[in-house]
């Protein structure tokens, strides 16, 4: 069986799926975020400290797996691919 390709439509159908899938991502965070904390005053300088020290470290560990990850795997294949098309 042959791999369907409709061409250049293959990436612009990529990139709109890409593109919804995004703004579907921050759409829903961005609820969750208002419905967990639309009761808290986050005026108060104490609770703005907290919020975003709390989101720090929800955000900080898989961020920081990502870039060991990426550093780590993917740069030695990017970089090995680029030498071998320089040969």
């Amino acid at each position: 069986m042959g791999k369907c390709d409709f061409g250049i439509a293959n990436q612009l159908i990529i990139n709109i799926i890409a593109s919804f899938a995004m703004t579907g991502f921050f759409l829903v965070s961005g609820f969750s975020l208002y419905y967990r904390y639309q009761s808290k005053d986050l005026k108060n300088n104490t609770n703005l400290k907290n919020f975003y020290i709390k989101r720090a470290i929800a955000i900080m560990p898989i961020y920081l797996l990502v870039v060991i990850i990426h550093g780590l795997f993917l740069e030695n294949i990017l970089s090995t691919k680029q030498l071998h098309q320089l040969k």
